[in-house]
């Protein structure tokens, strides 16, 4: 084993219970871990250990990928199952979770058929991290104030992404990735988290979270057509 998985190892097994412990004794640890888990998506790729990596396989993962932001979805899924906000329950099965794991039923049996097995292991592995974290959002967001910080790290996220691509377009960039690996996943991950702002600017959420949505959606915008390729007509002139 090579030695940064070594130590990517140890890191984990130290970080995870940690997590989990400051989870469960402080609320306000919680609602940072999860702040975090979301704020920082966008920079997942940065923060991320691939164990018995393959290079050249293009998937969505080359190997058995794990990130510093697991460590933190797994700290606010279990904290929230252990002590659960009060007059909450401890658990609940949220909505789609029985789609998706059948889905996920449905890829094992596909990967059990094919070879080779172990590129397939690889996406199932992500797969499992995407529950996690889904449930991790489920099992925290139940109360107005909770929603309100799901909002607040999108707004954070798409923001630093605009100033990224304010960066780089001044740079000479013609199509800006942000933080991201490619300029498609930053016009992709902003198509999906926009339109939440356009709904948060128009709720009863608090003043601050509303006016900050607002400017979220201009950034999102902006982000989102500098990613945008273009290509030059005969011409001279260019087309998106």
């Amino acid at each position: 084993m090579p030695d940064k998985d070594l130590i990517a190892l140890i890191f984990f097994a130290a970080t995870i219970p940690t997590a989990v412990v400051a989870c469960s004794i402080s609320r306000y640890a919680r609602e940072a871990a999860f702040f975090l888990m979301i704020a920082l998506m966008p920079l997942v790729e940065k923060l991320s250990v691939n164990f018995d990596t393959h290079f050249w396989y293009r998937g969505t993962t080359r190997g058995f990928e794990f990130t510093c932001l697991d460590v933190l979805a797994i700290g606010v899924l279990v904290s929230s199952i252990l002590r659960p906000k009060p007059s909450f329950a401890r658990w609940f099965v949220p909505a789609g979770l029985g789609l998706m794991l059948l889905f996920f039923a449905y890829a094992c049996c596909n990967v059990a058929y094919t070879e080779p097995r172990l590129y397939g292991m690889f996406e199932l592995s992500k797969m499992v991290r995407g529950l996690i974290f889904f449930l991790a959002a489920a099992m925290f967001v139940r109360r107005e104030r909770d929603l309100a910080i799901l909002v607040l790290a999108l707004c954070a996220a798409v923001c630093f992404e605009g100033l990224i691509a304010l960066k780089q377009s001044i740079g000479g960039y013609l199509r800006v990735p942000g933080t991201l690996d490619d300029p498609n996943s930053l016009s992709m991950y902003l198509c999906t988290v926009t339109p939440i702002f356009v709904a948060a600017a128009n709720s009863n959420l608090p003043r601050l979270v509303r006016m900050l949505s607002i400017v979220s959606v201009i950034s999102g915008i902006c982000c989102a057509c500098s990613s945008v390729s273009a290509r030059p007509k005969s011409k001279g002139k260019s087309v998106l």
